[in-house]
């Protein structure tokens, strides 16, 4: 659950942040669509991640990163989701995931205007490169590490295995000597009665 809290964090850094640089004469139906529909987008975003992810794990991502184009309040589950793919350490499915990060952060950016001079659209779409690596390699991290920790399980268990092996393979030859060990007392012992 801290993934939830934390893609709201950034949500909310993210939604508070547009919400300061509007300008005074922003028509009503902008700021209506950022007070009730862009929330709302966030929260359908964090719900299809928390409860998606896992089975579709390349559509849901694509599909929230297509709903945080619209959505200022959606960065946290678009980094979430950019993570989620990255984690899964395939490059065939980044190559679809990350481009539609990229423009879906400049559709997000020039959706409301701001009141400062916005920078040009190359210098966005740079940092925006920069923060979709960042994403990317900490995804990666979590994947190798995760696939890391799967191997030593995996050794751990094999191991395990193995040794329960070699104690009912000690236990076996160990009846057996006892049992040809009485057999050959026995036999001799008949051997004396006779």
């Amino acid at each position: 659950m801290w993934r939830v809290g934390l893609a709201l964090a950034v949500g909310l850094i993210g939604w508070t942040v547009t919400a300061a640089n509007f300008p005074e004469d922003l028509p009503t139906r902008t700021i209506a669509w950022f007070v009730l529909a862009d929330p709302l987008l966030a929260l359908v975003s964090l719900v299809l991640l928390t409860v998606g992810r896992r089975r579709r794990p390349v559509a849901v991502p694509a599909l929230v990163l297509l709903l945080a184009a619209f959505s200022a309040a959606s960065a946290g589950a678009a980094a979430w989701a950019v993570g989620s793919v990255a984690t899964r350490r395939s490059w065939r499915e980044l190559a679809l995931v990350a481009p539609m990060a990229l423009a879906s952060g400049l559709c997000a950016e020039y959706l409301y205007p701001a009141t400062v001079d916005s920078y040009p659209w190359p210098l966005i779409a740079l940092i925006g490169t920069l923060y979709l690596g960042i994403v990317v390699a900490v995804g990666m991290l979590v994947g190798s590490e995760r696939a890391r920790r799967a191997g030593l399980e995996e050794r751990a268990e094999t191991a395990e295995r193995e040794q329960q092996a070699r104690v009912e393979a000690a236990h076996a030859a160990e009846r057996t000597r006892i049992a040809r060990e009485m057999h050959d007392v026995l036999a001799h012992r008949m051997t004396l009665v006779a």
